[in-house]
């Protein structure tokens, strides 16, 4: 293999035509590049290997500088999610110390005064025991209740409990106002209150309920809830309460039959749990 001689000035030397023809061949870049580089001053030729060395460190300070990002990055994370750990730890916490202390309002449904219907429709009289098995008051304690006449599939009584009790347990809190809209039940308190509640002669036609070789019934129904708040935190809260308004049935223990409208109420009348909707709602 022939190999390219350079002299001095950096031109190849002349070991013939044919020589120095294929030394250009070979190596001809590599020789302009040594013949340009020896006519370079020195401090021309002290800059490449400079600059090379600069190009090196700016790499290696890109990959230090990389390294550190990830690492304050992977910390910022961890940050981050320590952060989150200990905000679900305090929720956790005020949630389990909430559950411990705050009041629970049990109520008791009974009929005070039968029923009866008149000319304009009827009436029924409750009572309601409200007693605090909690740990801490109950403030602006109140019954929210109506009468429905359950027939259906025309009235869920779950829906006309929730379309009642839903937009209370919305309402915004008001600091010194919305506790005073009610009692406040202390722990171990209980509380008796009585109302009247009546219907007309539309609710009744509504509610009657008709079956093939049965006389026409009404299923009268008490539907509503409890509410209260907590002296430590906003809110509403409610028990919630759904009972049915019937004659039992002797044929069946713990079942019911629907009552005659405007005919004479027996007198062995009482009130039957409905399925859903009864008990602490939150």
């Amino acid at each position: 293999m022939t190999t390219c001689k350079v002299d001095k000035t950096g031109k190849a030397g002349t070991e013939g035509k044919n020589q120095q023809k294929h030394c250009r061949i070979r190596c001809g870049p590599v020789c302009d590049f040594v013949a340009r580089y020896r006519r370079m001053r020195i401090y021309e030729q002290l800059s490449i290997p400079l600059s090379v060395l600069t190009l090196i460190a700016v790499i290696v300070a890109g990959v230090i500088y990389y390294c550190q990002l990830r690492t304050m990055i992977a910390g910022v994370d961890r940050a981050r999610d320590t952060a989150e750990a200990a905000k679900v730890t305090a929720e956790t916490g005020r949630k389990e110390l909430e559950l411990s202390e705050r009041p629970w309002v049990s109520v008791d449904v009974s009929i005070a005064k039968p029923l009866v219907f008149d000319p304009q429709g009827g009436t029924i009289s409750l009572r309601w025991v409200l007693k605090n098995v909690g740990h801490s008051p109950a403030a602006g304690t109140a019954v929210v209740a109506k009468l429905r006449f359950w027939n259906p599939p025309t009235i869920d009584l779950d829906k006309e409990q929730k379309a009642l009790c839903g937009p209370i347990h919305d309402l915004p809190d008001l600091p010194g106002v919305s506790r005073t809209m009610g009692d406040t039940l202390f722990p171990t308190d209980q509380e008796t209150k009585t109302r009247q509640l009546s219907f007309d002669t539309k609710d009744v036609e509504l509610g009657i309920v008709r079956t093939k070789n049965a006389k026409p019934v009404i299923i009268p129904a008490i539907v509503g809830c409890v509410d209260y708040q907590f002296e430590f935190a906003p809110g509403h809260h409610q028990t919630g309460f759904i009972r049915i308004v019937a004659v039992p049935n002797p044929s069946f223990p713990k079942s019911f039959q629907g009552i005659e409208p405007y005919k004479p109420v027996p007198g062995d009348i009482a009130l039957f749990p409905y399925f859903l909707g009864n008990g602490v709602t939150d």
